[in-house]
């Protein structure tokens, strides 16, 4: 039987047919590297969108952390208030001791500084040069959580393997995606009327700075952003290409954004700050408004407009408030005015009349600006006492008396009324700028300087003291103004029995005995308070008195010492009391 067998031919492409063969392969991976370029694009753009969002969900959950903790103290201040009201010895011994981690948390972290000692008065490189305060060691580990956080969104999966372009490319995205994602908090952060400074029980100076370090992060974003773009442009196209490309709306509105966030770096620094004020401000309004008019045309097709928008809605807003907050507290019925003083060593006392009822609370402040002494000028001071105008001090002798090296008759001293309107009293240290305009115009002044005034306000966070059993507060010069609301309340309080307070200390340090001219109508108003000697202790030193001058209290109610205190054998005996929870 034959078999048969199957022949297989086998044929050679010939070299045109190869030609095309290759020409094809070579077609196909480069559409299929094109293809995978565009994928990883649209993925690095969808992870650059959604990093924004993540950024704006960890601070949230930063914030989260802290109105936790708030509410925790919250809770505690309260439950102490509740048990330690009624006095009785056991809780007023328990309280008196703080629990051991607890007090070395707050001694190592939430209150200590970065180094060993505090540096409560600014760093200065002579008279001009001013760095500002030192923060604290759970300021400086929030700002380093923020670094870290932005390093690491910078460059969490960027393309590294990818060719220098790519990785670029990637790069000046990713900073571009972060610097408008801290817009937001930027705003929020700068703002006076935040209701999360109440809410979190965090000044506004803390707030401050957090802003200023945003902002400092975002304008290093931004160059960033920036540079990468000229660096890919001028190696893929050339010089002549990118200034070409400048002409674009795309293009300028950036760069002017970019240039807008640096003089903005430049110019809030604090030596800038110090040395003219309100030239920065209004500045860095300005460069505020530049920025994001630039930013909404620069990503006016892109997804990331809304985060501009929303800062820019954020910051308007609360700008808008406090106009609005201006207009209400100066105009009414009539306009506010302000009566300016001269105390001794170089002190204002301003009274402001205002058209409509203020509610006024311990430890709050305003802003001033008087018109026909510094328009542009608004100045914070604390509201040292509110009551009538009337209620001043008619105790002092008549004739001229020389206090501090100055000469002061009567009516300089202070001015008699007789009406009942309700005025709050400041208290004012010259010094330079404003004060020092003002001072100047009072000295020129026949009597009181009467003056039109704009107020805005109130602003600043009241304690609850009322869970303390002890407190004991410390004063300096013109700090006194701090306390005055405080020590007033807790005495009323205290009459009334609805505060744990048992003994107030105060410790009240100045350097004449003419300082005490600038409270004397207040203190008298306290020292005959119902309860005032039994829960009240002022006491006074006088740091640069002459061993000639006359150093004693007024009728045994006031202990008044030359020296400067002893703080901690002070803060040892109130201790060994054991009259509660000790508030200093």
């Amino acid at each position: 039987m034959l078999s048969t067998t199957r022949v297989t031919r086998f044929t050679f492409p010939s070299p045109f047919s190869l030609q095309l063969i290759l020409v094809a392969q070579a077609v196909s991976v480069d559409y299929n590297k094109g293809e995978d370029a565009d994928i990883d694009k649209r993925i690095l753009d969808d992870l650059n969108y959604s990093l924004s969002h993540y950024y704006i969900w960890a601070i949230l959950g930063i914030l989260g952390v802290f109105l936790a903790y708030r509410i925790t103290q919250r809770a505690t201040v309260h439950m102490r208030f509740l048990v330690s009201i009624d006095g009785a010895r056991g809780s007023r011994h328990y309280f008196s001791s703080g629990s051991p981690s607890i007090s070395f948390l707050k001694a190592r972290l939430l209150y200590a500084p970065i180094f060993r000692n505090r540096r409560a008065r600014e760093i200065a490189l002579g008279r001009w040069i001013v760095l500002g305060c030192l923060p604290t060691r759970i300021e400086v580990a929030i700002i380093l959580i923020f670094i870290a956080a932005n390093g690491f969104y910078l460059t969490w999966k960027l393309p590294w393997i990818h060719s220098n372009a790519e990785v670029l490319k990637a790069s000046a995205n990713r900073a571009g995606t972060l610097c408008v994602a801290n817009l937001l908090p930027i705003m929020v952060l700068s703002s006076m009327r935040d209701p999360l400074i109440s809410l979190l029980n965090i000044s506004y100076a803390t707030f401050n700075m957090m802003h200023r370090w945003l902002g400092r992060l975002a304008v290093l974003e931004a160059l960033a952003h920036a540079t990468c773009w000229l660096i890919v442009k001028v190696e893929s196209e050339g010089w002549a290409a990118m200034l070409s490309a400048t002409h674009k709306p795309f293009i300028y509105s950036g760069l002017t954004a970019a240039l807008g966030f640096t003089v903005t770096l430049l110019q809030s620094s604090k030596a800038a700050r110090h040395l003219a004020y309100e030239l920065f401000l209004h500045l860095h309004i300005a460069l505020a408004v530049l920025v994001l008019a630039c930013l909404y045309r620069h990503l006016e097709d892109l997804p990331r407009k809304a985060l501009v928008i929303g800062a820019a809605v954020t910051w308007g807003g609360f700008r808008g408030l406090r106009l609005l907050t201006l207009l209400y507290r100066s105009l009414g019925s009539k306009i506010t005015t302000a009566d300016v003083e001269i105390l001794p060593h170089y002190v204002l006392r301003i009274s402001i009349k205002c058209p409509r009822p203020w509610s006024f609370r311990p430890g709050q402040y305003l802003y001033l600006t008087l018109p026909s002494v510094g328009l542009w000028t608004a100045h914070p001071f604390s509201v040292a006492w509110s009551g009538e105008a009337g209620a001043l001090d008619s105790t002092l002798s008549t004739g001229s008396q020389c206090v501090g090296g100055q000469y002061f008759d009567q009516k300089t001293l202070y001015r008699s009324e007789t009406s009942k309107e309700k005025v709050m009293f400041l208290i004012i240290r010259t010094r330079s700028g404003l004060t020092k305009k003002l001072w100047r115009r009072a000295i020129k002044a026949d009597g009181p300087l009467h003056t039109i005034a704009l107020i805005e306000g109130p602003y600043g966070i009241t304690r609850d003291l009322s869970s303390y059993g002890i407190m004991i507060l410390f004063a300096g010069g013109v700090g006194i103004t701090y306390h005055l609301e405080y020590i007033r309340t807790l005495i009323l309080s205290y009459a009334l029995e609805i505060v744990a307070t048992k003994r107030i200390t105060l410790v009240w340090v100045i350097p004449s005995t003419g300082c005490l001219y600038w409270i004397r109508s207040w203190l008298r108003e306290i020292l005959v308070m119902k309860g005032r000697s039994e829960v009240l202790q002022p006491f006074v030193y006088v740091t640069r008195a002459r061993w000639t001058e006359c150093v004693q209290s007024s009728g045994g109610t006031i202990r008044v010492s030359k020296g400067r205190p002893d703080i901690e054998s002070l803060m040892r005996q109130e201790a060994a009391e054991k009259l509660g929870c000790m508030g200093v």
